[in-house]
């Protein structure tokens, strides 16, 4: 998908011939973002998982392939990452955001500050992630005995604004934000290690 962007969809700038505009959202539109969308799904019932973690694994690195193609439609693909397919290839394929200066435009060198960084936020994030599964994990993550945990339907709005219920969403609130959390720290640790580059924080945890 990278290498069709690179040369059919980015602006006619590059060395590259681009498609024109009304060609370009067709093949934007019509075609890659609804494959990017589609092809969890076409997956996921070719292999049969049923795990929801798996499944939304798989999922999510689609909804970034579909972003970064309205990206390249629109012309907001950073100069630096254009140099070469390869380049592009990286860079569209990569969660985690790369740092760029602000006046040049070009990618920020991560030093062993900025590595050390990232490995002290990857640690402490799984460590309150491990902490938060010893926890709760007994309660099956619902530490309060709402409806919803006794396997009861909610049937009112009361049901819903229910503290019990209202404290047990909270906690997968907590946990669901610590997971993201410890996926984008730990992808911007291994960027910066394997290419150099330094990565932006992705995750700030607003809820811890």
């Amino acid at each position: 998908i990278s290498s069709i962007l690179y040369y059919y969809v980015l602006p006619k700038n590059l060395k590259q011939t681009a498609m024109s505009n009304s060609n370009v959202y067709v093949l934007g539109f019509g075609v890659i973002i609804p494959c990017c969308y589609l092809l969890p799904y076409a997956l996921i019932d070719a292999t049969g998982i049923q795990n929801s973690v798996v499944r939304f694994t798989l999922s999510v690195p689609m909804v970034l392939y579909a972003f970064r193609c309205v990206e390249a439609m629109c012309g907001f693909v950073p100069p630096a990452v254009t140099s070469s397919p390869l380049d592009y290839a990286i860079y569209y394929a990569t969660p985690t955001e790369f740092m760029f200066d602000r006046k040049n435009g070009q990618r920020v060198m991560a030093t062993s500050q900025d590595i050390r960084r990232s490995l002290i936020g990857t640690t402490k994030t799984l460590i309150t992630i491990l902490i938060l599964m010893s926890l709760f994990s007994p309660y099956n993550y619902e530490p309060f005995q709402s409806m919803n945990a006794r396997e009861e339907s909610l049937s009112s709005i009361r049901d819903y604004l229910d503290m019990k219920h209202l404290g047990n969403c909270l906690i997968t609130a907590m946990m669901f934000q610590q997971l993201v959390g410890l996926f984008g720290s730990a992808t911007a640790l291994t960027i910066e290690v394997m290419t150099g580059y330094r990565a932006v924080e992705s995750m700030r945890n607003p809820v811890m």
